[in-house]
């Protein structure tokens, strides 16, 4: 990131926070000229000051610099991880890729049966008990009684099956 890139992220932090530089200044304890300074990338506050100015912002320093989006944290897990798939070859990274796009594949499909099966139980249950929807979390729901392909009517069959006598009467 350059100097010009922080520069721009400073202005429009500021001015999101609908603080004018003088505001920002008095607030931080700081000249209006060295808001103007570091807005324009002629000079950078310090590490310390940068989360201050981010804290008064409204922000975080991972946020308002790209690290953090929606709800999400790069942490140094992930870092280690990026650089690792960088210092792959070609091969490498293609296989990563592969087994990533798989898991991928099978999150989204457990978590569509998931969704079935909620709208299922949501459609199928009394009244009185229709705020009772099994929250099993994603990763541990089991697709064995349902093959790729199968229509609904062949889904609830299979769900049937695993229930109890009293549960589908």
């Amino acid at each position: 990131m350059t100097k010009e890139d922080i520069a721009k992220v400073l202005k429009q932090l500021r001015t999101s926070a609908g603080l004018t530089q003088k505001e920002a200044a008095e607030r931080l304890g700081k000249k209006q000229q060295t808001i103007a300074s570091w807005e324009s990338g002629q000079s950078q506050p310090d590490a310390n000051t940068l989360f201050i100015i981010c804290s008064l912002y409204g922000t975080s320093v991972d946020e308002a610099f790209g690290f953090k989006k929606d709800g999400t944290t790069i942490g140094k897990k992930d870092i280690d991880l990026i650089e690792k798939y960088h210092s792959l070859d070609d091969s490498g990274r293609h296989h990563v890729d592969i087994i990533l796009q798989w898991e991928s594949d099978r999150v989204a499909r457990l978590l569509a049966y998931a969704e079935k099966l909620a709208n299922y139980q949501r459609a199928n249950e009394p009244a009185a008990n229709s705020s009772k929807v099994i929250n099993t979390p994603e990763h541990l729901i089991a697709d064995a009684a349902h093959d790729i392909g199968a229509t609904p009517e062949q889904e609830a069959n299979a769900d049937r099956i695993m229930m109890d006598d009293d549960e589908w009467k």
